[in-house]
């Protein structure tokens, strides 16, 4: 763990996507509880849907912050 990890003045780049995309940071750290807003800057962090339960959407595409965005159906805003 990089002491960045554990550093409460990271600035976090929240991008808004759909409210149904998880990562387990989200369940562990307060600065990243917000629905519909997602730190995109880890190119390592696994992304999950609430509606599939999966690495892809209700309609079978991948879940990134950078792919649930509002052009897609299942989309939903916070």
């Amino acid at each position: 763990m990089s002491d960045s990890d554990n550093d409460p003045t990271v600035h976090l780049d929240l991008v808004e996507t759909c409210v149904n995309l998880r990562h387990k940071n989200m369940y562990v750290m307060l600065e990243h509880m917000h629905r519909g807003l997602v730190d995109d800057s880890s190119t390592t962090r696994c992304f999950w849907c609430v509606v599939s339960q999966d690495d892809r959407g209700p309609d079978r595409q991948g879940v990134t912050p950078g792919d649930c965005s509002g052009g897609r159906a299942c989309h939903e805003s916070a």
